[in-house]
């Protein structure tokens, strides 16, 4: 027994090695730093609880809610198109399938720079859309339309990937099932809502967990596009805090930032899986 527990150890012991390298010490070094006033890398004086009590006035709580429309836009594509888009792909042909599966996910292997370099062009006050819509529309420079555009562009980038998944977990539903539910009658929508629906809840579940944190994390296509503006409209939580460690140099109310989101991140995604909301 003694032996089998070695041998456990030795094969667990570098995966938990790296866990605690890359994960949890530099989660522990963040909570204290956040406890220490800093400016440019420069940590000095103990100030306690005090950049948690200032995020209120350092503009968070705003990055918070820029965040909250991305995760609606994004729970909205990952739930709603994606999973319509593997649902009608579900009833085609494997090879027609397959093809379009192919089409969606290429965006997906694409640099978020060139992503943002085409779409900047189709977006701009003279590029196609504005074309085809017979309006000029200054996608990225007005502060009610600059949060939508930018989720859009990422949406119609990684939707591929999470059709993937739908199309995965649509694969593993046996047959037998549908050929069973159309002998008994049932047409096309009441197969998807009482038979694929609910035998595709665990990788709904893992979609809006991984959806929920992706939200909070989105700072790249915000950054490259807008910068965060106009007005601070498209500053998400994750570019919030790059820009508070990075260019303004403080790093203590970063760290402050970076473990509220933490934290806010382990209660409402353990939340969700309590409740069965995903």
């Amino acid at each position: 027994m003694k032996r089998k527990k070695v041998q456990g150890l030795l094969f667990v012991g570098p995966a938990l090695a790296l866990l605690f390298l890359f994960y949890l010490l530099p989660g522990l070094v963040t909570i204290i730093l956040s406890l220490f006033e800093s400016q440019h890398y420069v940590f000095y004086t103990w100030v306690g609880l005090e950049h948690y009590r200032n995020l209120g006035s350092s503009g968070f709580l705003d990055a918070v809610r820029v965040s909250g429309k991305f995760l609606v836009a994004a729970l909205v594509y990952k739930f709603i198109i994606s999973y319509l888009i593997a649902v009608a792909l579900y009833f085609k042909s494997p090879r027609f399938s397959m093809f379009m599966r192919t089409i969606y996910y290429v965006p997906v292997v694409l640099s978020g720079v060139a992503t943002v370099s085409v779409w900047r062009w189709i977006l701009s006050p003279n590029g196609l859309v504005n074309s085809l819509l017979g309006r000029t529309y200054l996608w990225f420079g007005d502060p009610n339309l600059s949060i939508w555009a930018v989720a859009f562009v990422m949406m119609m980038q990684y939707t591929g990937g999470t059709l993937l998944l739908w199309s995965a977990a649509l694969g593993q539903i046996p047959t037998e099932v549908i050929d069973a539910a159309r002998v008994d009658g049932a047409g096309t929508l009441r197969i998807i809502w009482h038979i694929l629906t609910p035998l595709t809840q665990p990788t709904r579940m893992y979609i809006g967990i991984v959806g929920f944190l992706g939200a909070l994390q989105v700072w790249e296509h915000p950054w490259l596009f807008t910068g965060g503006g106009p007005q601070g409209s498209s500053t998400t939580v994750a570019l919030k805090i790059f820009n508070t460690a990075f260019s303004v140099g403080n790093i203590g109310s970063a760290s402050a930032m970076t473990t509220i989101t933490l934290l806010l991140s382990v209660v409402l995604a353990a939340y969700l899986i309590r409740r069965g909301m995903v």
